[in-house]
């Protein structure tokens, strides 16, 4: 029995919700008997939750043979995001002086902040 997984999915969370309904194509799965039966678990058109879910798909043939594989899913929400800006901005190197008239490369934390939070926020 041979059985094709999907791929792993990656979905942002849409704005104001809790979980995402995600929709996968079943695995694919072809028996020499023929007849065989493909469920996944969660099933596709479930909600899911932020975070990674590993989603495992089990076919059957008629003989009681068994193949199983497993694809994640990956529902980023923004406080994933959020953690990412945060974590990006505390690699910047700043200079608390912010006269750039002495230091043309200092950047303005408070800038770059705004406008990371901005594209966050999206």
């Amino acid at each position: 029995m041979i059985v094709a997984c999907p791929v792993d999915i990656a979905m942002e969370l849409g704005k104001g919700k809790a979980k995402e309904n995600i929709t996968f194509q079943d695995p694919t799965a072809s028996d020499n008997s023929g007849d065989v039966t493909v469920a996944c678990e969660p099933p596709s058109q479930s909600e899911f939750n932020i975070g990674m879910t590993t989603v495992t798909c089990t076919a059957r043939d008629g003989s009681g043979n068994v193949a199983t594989c497993e694809f994640q899913v990956d529902v980023r929400g923004r406080s994933r995001r959020i953690h990412s800006l945060i974590s990006n901005i505390l690699h910047y190197e700043y200079d608390l002086n912010f006269d750039t008239s002495k230091n043309p490369h200092t950047v303005r934390l408070g800038h770059i902040i705004s406008q990371s939070i901005g594209q966050v926020l999206q």
